[in-house]
């Protein structure tokens, strides 16, 4: 179990970290910024919306999401 989970951790556990994050930071957002992001959001064609589409709008919304977003993702790095 411990080499699939080091396997794991080296092909994938980053960026799980990293949307983990953004995921924590969309549950808290106040309703006000969800419902502008998603406003937003509801604006980009189907075939266009991505994961980097969302994170785009998200900061438009709270800069300060870059922020949170690359701290997690260095802490992540150090801790390998």
């Amino acid at each position: 179990m411990k080499k699939y989970r080091k396997e794991w951790d080296k092909r994938l556990g980053n960026t799980q970290k990293t949307m983990f994050k953004m995921k924590d930071k969309f549950l808290y957002m106040k309703d006000e910024k969800l419902d502008s992001i998603v406003e937003n959001c509801s604006k980009i064609p189907p075939e266009k919306f991505t994961t980097a589409t969302l994170f785009k709008e998200a900061i438009k919304e709270d800069p300060k999401l870059v922020m949170e977003i690359a701290k997690a993702f260095i802490v992540s790095k150090v801790k390998k």
